[in-house]
């Protein structure tokens, strides 16, 4: 089953938010096959509205 892209952006942010708790300034690394492209983008988006500039 693929996820719609509603369920990856609700996905991403309660990931970067309660699971990885990023705090500004703080640089993330994200290790993940091609196969997870879409989720690796979707990841961004919460990540700069938390003021992030580095991820890699």
């Amino acid at each position: 089953m693929i996820p719609t892209k509603e369920q990856l952006t609700k996905y991403a942010n309660l990931t970067i938010q309660k699971g990885v708790n990023i705090q500004k300034g703080q640089a993330l690394s994200i290790n993940a096959p091609i196969e997870a492209r879409e989720l690796c983008i979707t990841l961004l988006k919460p990540l700069t509205m938390l003021g992030q500039k580095e991820c890699v």
